[in-house]
C-alpha cells in the first residue's frame, strides 16, 4: 500500500497543474516549484509509512542510508509523470494550455515559420506572457528519434555493446555512437525505429 501510494504521490507534481494537488495557481507551475512538490510528498508519504509501521508494532530505528534509498526510490517513481509533462508534450502545445489559447489560434496570429526542411522545421513565435508582454520564442519541431542500445554476448559469455562509427555533417567527423535513427511519422508504433 505504501509503495503505491508512493508511486502516486511522486507522479502528482507533474501530472497536476495545481499546488499540491488542491489549489489553483495563477501561473503555470515552474519545474521548481514540482520539485519542491516532490520533496513534500516525500515527507508526507515518509510520515504515512511511520504511521502505519507504529500502528503494527515498534518504530525500526533507521539510518541515513535507509532516507537516501527511499528518497531515490521516490525520485524514480517520479520519473513517468517527469516524461509526460516534459518530454511526452511539445512545447507549443505546452504554451498554449498556459495562456489559454488553442493551437489554431496561436497558428493564425503568432507563428511564422523560419525553415521549412526536410525533416526539420524552425518556428518563431511572437507570445504574450501573463504580465501582458510580448515576447518572442524560437523553437524546432522534430519528427523524434529513436537510439537503442545493442548488447551481444562474446565467446567467454560475457556483453560487449555495440558501437557504430558514423559521419555526422554538423560537426564535421566521424562519430562513435549508438545506432540510432529517427521516427518515421508514418508508422503508428513508436516503438520501431525507422531504417532512416
Amino acid at each position: 500500500m505504501v509503495v503505491l501510494t508512493a508511486f502516486c504521490a511522486a507522479n502528482l507534481p507533474f501530472i497536476s497543474h495545481r499546488l499540491m494537488a488542491v489549489v489553483t495557481p495563477r501561473k503555470p507551475k515552474t519545474l521548481a516549484v514540482r520539485l519542491a512538490e516532490l520533496v513534500v510528498f516525500y515527507f508526507l508519504v515518509g510520515g504515512l509509512a511511520l504511521l502505519l509501521e507504529k500502528r503494527v508494532g515498534q518504530i525500526a530505528p533507521q539510518t541515513w542510508e535507509f532516507y537516501a534509498i527511499t528518497a531515490t526510490l521516490f525520485v524514480t517513481f517520479a520519473f513517468p509523470g517527469f516524461v509526460y509533462r516534459y518530454l511526452l508534450k511539445t512545447p507549443r502545445l505546452v504554451l498554449d494550455k498556459a495562456y489559454g489559447r488553442s493551437p489554431s489560434d496561436r497558428r493564425k496570429a503568432l507563428e511564422h515559420r523560419i525553415v521549412q526542411g526536410r525533416l526539420l522545421h524552425a518556428f518563431r513565435d511572437t507570445v504574450k506572457l501573463p504580465d501582458g508582454a510580448t515576447t518572442s520564442r524560437e523553437y524546432v519541431v522534430h519528427p523524434g528519434a529513436v537510439m537503442i542500445v545493442p548488447l551481444i554476448e562474446d565467446a567467454a559469455g560475457g556483453l560487449r555493446v555495440v558501437l557504430e562509427r558514423q559521419f555526422r555533417y554538423p560537426v564535421g567527423q566521424v562519430m562513435i555512437e549508438f545506432p540510432a535513427g529517427k521516427l518515421d511519422p508514418e508508422k503508428t508504433s513508436r516503438s520501431v525505429p525507422s531504417a532512416n
